[in-house]
Order: C-alpha cells, then structure tokens, then sequence
C-alpha cells in the first residue's frame, strides 16, 4: 500500500493518496486544498484516482473536493449519507467556527459550492482500491457521518481515526455517550483488540491498543 501525505489548509490538515502499488489505482483521503498539488503526486507516481474518499465533511477535509473533481472528473464522490448536509454547506462553514467573514479570503475560506455526491458508504462495506481491501466503519461522534477505512489485510491501518484521540474522545463523549451514536462508535472501533497504526487527519501517527475497553496511545 502506497500512502502519500499532502498537508493542506491553515489547520494543517493532512490530505493522503492511497494507492494500490501492484495496479496504481488510487483514492485521495479528504482533499482540504491544494488539489493542484494532490494531482502532481498522483500524476507523477502514475496512478489511477477513483474516488475522492470523503471521511467527514468538515470545511479542512473537504475544501478541496470541487477543484479536484473538476482536475479529476473520473474519480467518484464518496462520503456518508449522514455527512451530506455539511458537506452541502461548505461555504457556510467559515462562519459556524467564528471566523469573520472578512478574514475567509486570506485564510481560503472562499468555498464554491461542492460537486454532487456520485456514492455512498454504508457502515460495514468492503472497498477495494486496485487488490486493496478497506473495511468502512460508521463511527459518528466528530460527525454525524463520520467514517474510518480499515485496511484489515494488508497494513492493519485505519485511516482517519481523528475520532479516536484519546483526550478528545473525552469530549466527544460527553455528548455522543448519551445517544444511539456512541453504541455505533464503540461497536466499530472499540471492538478492534488489537494494535494498529493509526493514521489521522490532523495528528502524527499514534499506535492504539484496546484494554479494559478504553482506547489508549
């Protein structure tokens, strides 16, 4: 598995391309920006985009998707049914984290609207890139949306486990604990008794371990 890591936007947003090494197919992991520079990575390794791989729908990890679709028209949409309506308000979300609408220029925050969804991913679907082989896991909490692609076969990775920090999953919890969601974000993610490699959106990697059902780095 091939793994490329673009860091985007003024939150320092790591944007990944991942890629099948044996068929060079590809997806790019929540575009924030700069998809200019994601299709130099994807066309100077000579790789296939498929889909732009969508795993929640906050302004950083999706800013880009509408430049990229348009670079890349080939490359399917994906993202969780639930996420959409964020997805949808994009140029809003500048304005939900209190930036002043004067400031969205100088900081890229001037977002047109985002291209329609082309799919969906549902909890528990297998996704293949090339001979890669994802497990996606619904695990709402960040979002509602929100989405983490297990890589069970080959690296034991999951993608996107910005849910899964240990002291913000304090917060989360918080407000997830007392609904349906936190049965979802515990059956999917504290159910994997095993260590893995966590690769995030915004932190370097961590190494988790399940214990006495807590999630500890």
């Amino acid at each position: 598995m091939l793994i490329e890591q673009i860091t985007v936007t003024a939150f320092q947003q790591h944007t990944r391309v991942v890629a099948c090494e044996e068929t060079r197919q590809a997806i790019c992991i929540d575009p924030g920006d700069d998809s200019e520079a994601i299709v130099e990575h994807i066309d100077g390794l000579h790789l296939s985009l498929q889909a732009i791989a969508i795993t929640h729908a906050h302004l950083d990890h999706v800013g880009g998707v509408a430049a990229l679709k348009k670079l890349k028209p080939e490359a399917k949409v994906t993202i969780h049914p639930a996420d959409e309506f964020i997805y949808k308000a994009l140029p809003d979300q500048p304005a939900w984290i209190g930036i002043p609408r004067a400031q969205w220029p100088a900081l890229g925050f001037n977002f047109e609207e985002p291209p329609k969804v082309d799919e969906y991913w549902t909890d528990g679907q297998h996704y293949t890139v090339g001979k890669l082989e994802f497990q996606i896991l619904h695990c709402p909490g960040h979002t509602p949306g929100h989405v983490v692609l297990f890589a069970q076969k080959s690296e034991k990775s999951l993608l996107e486990m910005f849910c899964l920090r240990v002291r913000s999953v304090g917060l989360i919890c918080q407000e997830v604990q007392r609904s349906s969601c936190w049965s979802r974000f515990t059956t999917n993610c504290c159910r994997l008794a095993m260590t893995l490699k966590c690769i995030q959106g915004t932190d370097p990697l961590r190494q988790l371990v399940r214990s006495d059902s807590r999630i500890h780095s």
